[in-house]
């Protein structure tokens, strides 16, 4: 497996080339040299039980069949089916009749043999594209004078290359209507049809003359007028076209899957700019910012009723993304946008005509607005098309941000930006005024232009629209898709300072330990500072998190950690260029916390931005000496430096390479004392690539990307190089609206611990595909979208013996117009367990899964109402066999919504586990609220048991916005432990309880 790495990356980089025959060898070779010794190794066991090879079959008949059936979906069918289309003329073409179908049909001389289907003339009204006439490279195109233009790209036209080739069957498929392949199926002349049309049409045909109403009589004269299919000639006269091929099921199933199977490979081999203009692909919109008169201040009131507003002109031309792709909005939309030199102004009216519709439940900073009417935006500081700002707010002032990451998206909303907003809720509609500082931002000083994207959420109809960007496979997220604004000259984020001190006093005690109160007050400050408009430094003394919110607790009944995210702002700025694909080298829990105990940071300093092309992360943080109690015992932990650098250079428009390397150094081991020397210092280094397009034939995505990564190891027993301490990985995919494919390998050493990062697992190889086909079926009114999902794992050990073995299959999951969502799926399972582990624990009721050999079967179903609802809810139920046994899931979550600003939300979660060494059931009762007085002020807390650490936990936490950047937090946390087994008997008895007051102040110079 070591050459895999060196041939991926010669696919990637020759697949961009202009020669997709290379591309083709190069993306052979790599699934070869991928799938080879996996197949090597496991040769005996397929030949005993074929099982794999099973997989392989069905993973690929699944795509064409679905692909198949969701040509029936579509609603070009329907037209199809209906009455004879109107005649068209050309010049050089005599009359159409009115029976011929305006399907386009593809053949060529190669495939007449493997379609075996008698050829069919060429209807009246249509004529020969120009191909050369070799009878192996021909491709050639039949296809209606209408205005609906040609199947293959203009551009292609006499061309007959791979790449024309390629992207005329791709085009044939994914079309901009929808998966085209009921263009392959349409009526053949004569009444001859596949699959459903022809039952209806013999029906119609045959039906008694006094059952057929007007309209069914006349399409029985039209069928009837179609004159049979030729017989196949033995000549064609001198001079005459070749016959087209007439597909049959075998052939447009061969078609359908070649089409999948090369679909990245073309993705990245087809010309972007020439497919973007040709595919329909608009160009993005632009707008020009309009600066304020010197002397003339906006006041930030909700109200667009000062003259200044009208000096900006309005944008109005939104598009639906959904319910109808590229619809008209059903309500009005006016965005306005004003500038000075230090803030941006945002002026939105929101047109309802039924404002009592409008929905505002939520009013909690960054609180998830899948519940109301909202307006989102991005802005694109760098136009680089990867990183940008979120902002979103609802009709009632609540304020929502977060940061962009690299080129595929990904948001992270935990980021909180200084900037202001109100909205007023009108008779007809809402509006909303909106500052944004430029202090809050980064930026690159040398260019006027951003990236700028709106989009609006109208609730109760489910309907999206946007500025830019409005077609399915785009997103807001993308910045790669936003639109511009223009002409922002002499703006500046003044000195660039920025002092944030805070005050904090807490005490806490554990009576169950026969401790008092440990009260103490500190002082610490964050500073920050703009060394360019794009590049920030920060340094932070006697960090304390005291306002973070507990992380919510779970059931772990597997044999391998749980990961929980980060919650704490200093390491949440600038967070997303630390993100790295699947390995996690650098997880910033791993940072002053040491088994959710936290351990104080002492000082930090971090730097963060862009450089040119160049994106920059950077902490070098110190923590102090801590007591904890690990696995039972108290102990002092050291301390501990810790350094992370990441670095990402820009490639292309939405592509980068990257690298990261970490450091942590411990002043003694924690295990043998303070008296034991340091632990010496422990490094990571590694480098990923992402090469990503959104315009892939002109409107899809395409993405691979890789990452490899080594770290020393402690005992300095092998070289920094070993494969004991390596991972590495890769992926292609495939991500848009109607298909979403994507293959990935990983491998993982067996000694592999980064010792700043997050390692669940070592010791194994792992290959993943998964195929998702999402229809939007147009004959159910009720039904959005439909998805249905191939998920497939296998895993091994570094000896290549077989671990893990997956195979899932989610034959339907129904998205409802509504905002309801139902599935249900079906799995099989093989796990190999290498040593015995607790699953259980409770004294002497405790219970071991032995070593072995395991299958399993499984199902699941679940559903979930609308989030809009006063009172909405999902429910999901699972059995499956587990190790020797059987296990059922139940998850039970609710919320309800009384009045707005006020929310009380509930999750029950149990297993119910019945193993040949012992039966146990789990159980977590969680119960949230929140009491929001307005934007600015909010209550908010949660109460979680579990009966495997009997813990009865509550968090309680009010927060004041004296102004934007400035908070007053007041915290309480209370520990009960449950005596007894049952959560009814009462027997608590408090473990820990304390509470902290937070104030914390920002100066921006």
């Amino acid at each position: 497996m070591d050459a895999i790495c060196w041939l991926f990356i010669g696919t990637a980089v020759v697949t961009l080339l202009a020669n997709p025959l290379f591309g083709l060898l190069a993306l052979g070779g790599t699934i070869g040299a991928i799938l080879g010794p996996w197949l090597a190794s496991r040769l005996a066991e397929l030949l005993g039980s074929s099982s794999l090879l099973l997989v392989a079959v069905a993973f690929l008949g699944l795509g064409v069949v679905a692909a198949w059936v969701v040509a029936y979906l579509q609603p070009e069918r329907k037209v199809a089916r209906a009455a004879a289309v109107e005649a068209d003329t050309d010049e050089d073409d005599e009359e159409r009749p009115p029976a011929v179908d305006e399907a386009a049909v593809i053949g060529a001389s190669s495939w007449e043999g493997f379609c075996r289907g008698p050829p069919s003339p060429v209807p009246p009204g249509h004529r020969w594209l120009r191909r050369d006439p070799h009878p192996v490279r021909a491709v050639k195109l039949v296809m209606p004078n209408r205005s609906r233009g040609p199947v293959l790209n203009p551009a292609c036209i006499g061309d007959l290359s791979m790449r024309c080739f390629l992207a005329g069957l791709l085009d044939m498929v994914f079309s901009s209507e929808g998966f085209s392949l009921s263009r392959w199926i349409r009526p053949r002349p004569g009444g001859g049809r596949v699959g459903l049309g022809n039952v209806r049409r013999k029906a119609l045909r045959h039906a008694p003359e006094g059952s057929l109403s007007p309209a069914s009589k006349d399409r029985r004269k039209v069928m009837e007028s179609v004159p049979a299919p030729l017989s196949p000639p033995t000549a064609l006269p001198s001079g005459a076209p070749p016959p087209a091929c007439r597909p049959t099921v075998r052939c447009r199933a061969a078609l359908a899957g070649l089409a999948l199977a090369l679909a990245p490979t073309v993705a990245f081999t087809a010309p972007e700019a020439a497919g973007a203009q040709e595919n329909g692909v608009e160009a993005r919109p632009s707008v020009e910012a309009t600066r304020i008169p010197d002397g003339t201040d906006v006041r930030i009131d909700g109200h667009l009723n000062e003259e200044v507003w009208s000096l900006a002109e309005p944008l109005t031309d939104f598009r639906q993304q959904d319910p109808v792709e590229g619809g008209l909005p059903s309500e009005p939309t006016e965005i306005r946008l004003l500038f000075d030199s230090h803030a941006l102004y945002i002026g939105a009216m929101f047109y309802d005509s039924d404002p009592s519709g409008i929905l505002a439940h939520q009013l909690e900073r960054n609180a998830g607005l899948g519940t109301d009417d909202r307006f989102m935006w991005i802005l694109d500081t760098f136009q680089d098309g990867r990183t940008g700002y979120f902002f979103e707010i609802n009709p009632a002032g609540l304020m929502g941000d977060g940061l962009i990451g690299g080129g595929g998206g990904g948001l992270n909303k935990r980021w909180d930006g200084i900037w202001e907003v109100r909205t007023q809720i009108l008779p007809n509609g809402w509006s909303a005024e909106i500052r944004i500082p430029f202090s809050t931002l980064n930026f690159d000083s040398q260019g006027d232009t951003w990236g700028i994207n709106f989009q609006r959420t109208i609730r109760r109809k489910s309907e999206e629209i946007l500025w830019s960007g409005w077609r399915r496979n785009e997103s807001l997220f993308r910045p790669v898709s936003a639109g511009e604004l223009r002409g922002l000259e002499g703006i500046n984020q003044g000195v660039g300072v920025e002092v944030r001190p805070y005050v904090v006093a807490h005490g806490n005690q554990s009576p169950a330990l026969g401790t008092g109160w440990d009260t103490e007050a500190k002082v610490g400050m964050d500073l920050s500072y703009s060394i360019t408009p794009s590049l920030r430094a920060g340094v932070t003394v006697n960090t304390d998190f005291a306002e973070v919110e507990v992380d919510q607790r779970r059931v772990n009944l597997t044999r391998f950690p749980l990961q929980f995210p980060e919650q704490r702002g200093f390491f949440l700025e600038g967070s997303g260029v630390h993100s790295f694909n699947w390995a996690n080298p650098f997880f910033s829990r791993r940072i002053g916390l040491v088994q959710g105990q936290e351990v104080p940071i002492r000082y930090g300093a971090r730097l963060g931005g862009n450089a040119g092309r160049y994106e920059l992360g950077f902490y070098q943080i110190r923590t102090g000496e801590a007591p904890l109690e690990l696995g039972g015992i108290d102990g002092l932990w050291p301390t501990e430096d810790f350094t992370v650098g990441r670095v990402r250079r820009s490639l292309f428009q939405q592509s980068h390479v990257g690298a990261v390397y970490t450091r942590r150094s411990t002043a003694f081991d924690p295990v043998e004392g303070p008296r034991s020397e340091g632990l010496p210092g422990r490094h990571t280094v590694g480098g990923d690539f992402n090469l990503f397009t959104s315009q892939a034939l002109g409107r899809f995505n395409a993405q691979i990307e890789g990452f490899m990564i080594f770290h020393t190891d402690p005992t300095g027993e092998v070289g920094f190089l070993s494969p004991d301490h390596r991972s590495r990985g890769y992926r292609w995919s495939f991500p848009n609206d109607l298909i979403r494919l994507h293959s990935s390998y990983r491998d993982f050493g067996r000694g592999w611990d980064p010792a700043v990062g997050f390692a669940p697992r070592r010791g194994f190889r792992r290959h993943q595909p998964t195929l998702t086909i999402a229809p939007r079926p147009q004959w159910i009114a009720s039904v959005r979208q439909m998805e249905h999902q191939f998920y497939f794992e296998y895993l091994t050990d570094w000896d290549n013996r077989l671990l893990t073995r997956l195979f899932r299959v989610q034959p339907l999951q129904v998205n409802f117009e509504s905002g309801d969502r139902f599935g249900f799926q079906v799995e099989r399972e093989f796990e190999r367990l290498e040593r015995t582990f607790t699953i259980y624990e409770s004294g002497e009721d405790s219970v071991v899964i032995p070593e072995g050999d395991y299958y399993s079967w499984g199902w699941g179903v679940g559903g979930q109402t609308a989030g809009r609802r006063t009172l909405s809810g999902s429910v999901d139920l699972g059995r499956s066999d587990f190790w020797d046994g059987e296990r059922t899931q139940f998850d039970l979550r609710g919320t309800v919504r009384p009045r707005r600003g006020v929310s009380i939300s509930t999750d029950y979660q149990r297993n119910e586990v019945r193993l040949e060494q012992g039966a146990f059931d789990t159980n977590l009762v969680r119960l949230s609220g929140s009491w929001n007085l307005s934007p600015l002020t909010s209550f908010t807390g949660n109460i979680q048991y579990d009966d495997v650490s009997r813990v009865v936990g509550l968090f309680a936490r009010a927060r004041w916005i004296v102004r934007p950047g400035s908070d007053v937090f007041l915290v309480w946390t209370h520990n009960w432990r449950n005596e007894v087994a049952r959560l009814l008997d009462r027997e608590f008895v408090t473990l820990s309880r304390g509470g902290a007051v937070k104030v914390n102040y920002s100066y921006r110079f």
